[in-house]
């Protein structure tokens, strides 16, 4: 059985613009997450305030395929600014300085937290991965989410075999034209939140489908898998 949430991810110049794209698809995906690293003016945070509940708000650093180019204290005020909303979730990089501030922050705001790592790189082995969900949950976070580069299809088992023995929420998937297969069958193994883009245009990562793509591939899965 399929389980989790469609996330549609916003890549917007500004929050009117990102407003705009919430509006349009509020009825056919149930979050959005606001790519802040895209955003080139911050103008009218507190408009966003409206769809908190179905907000992920997402700084990410350049080393781990953001565009955020500040310092860290600069990424953690521009946190502080949007947990004024009290979005449903904030995520935060493991490996990053402020990870620890950013999620006693979240938890005062009353926002979960997903505390993500992204291994452009690789596939680790198994072992690390379940050892970085263990460092992720005694961190607070709520959610952990991992995203690693598929070299060869049997990364996308790792990935998987991760999601179904998972100790907390877990998000996980592969990135690349390899870990494609990952992206569609992550949420029949537990994870609860799938990434989609608007169209190709609009791809923030390698192998990212679009909403279209997906609820076709889902609709065939689910109706095969029912018969």
């Amino acid at each position: 059985m399929r389980h989790g949430k469609l996330c549609l991810v916003v890549k917007a110049e500004n929050i009117t613009s990102a407003i705009d794209l919430i509006t349009q698809y509020r009825e056919v995906v149930d979050l959005f997450e606001i790519r802040v690293d895209f955003l080139e003016s911050l103008t009218n945070i507190l408009e966003l305030r409206r769809f908190r509940d179905r907000l992920i708000v997402t700084i990410r650093r350049k080393e781990e395929g953001g565009f955020f180019r500040g310092s860290e204290t600069d990424r953690l005020n521009l946190y502080c600014k949007f947990l004024k909303i009290s979005p449903r979730y904030v995520d935060v990089e493991i490996r990053s300085q402020i990870a620890c501030e950013v999620i006693s922050r979240a938890k005062k705001a009353g926002s979960e937290v997903i505390v993500s790592h992204h291994d452009f790189n690789q596939t680790p082995p198994l072992e690390r991965i379940i050892k970085m969900e263990s460092d992720a949950k005694k961190m607070g976070a709520d959610i952990f989410k991992i995203v690693t580069k598929a070299l060869k299809v049997i990364d996308n088992i790792t990935i998987l075999q991760f999601l179904s023995r998972a100790k907390m929420p877990v998000i996980g998937f592969c990135i690349g034209e390899i870990g494609i297969i990952s992206r569609i069958l992550a949420p029949y193994f537990g994870s609860i939140i799938t990434y989609v883009a608007v169209s190709e245009k609009e791809r923030v990562a390698p192998g990212q489908l679009t909403l279209d793509e997906i609820n076709q591939i889902w609709r065939f899965l689910d109706d095969k898998w029912k018969n």
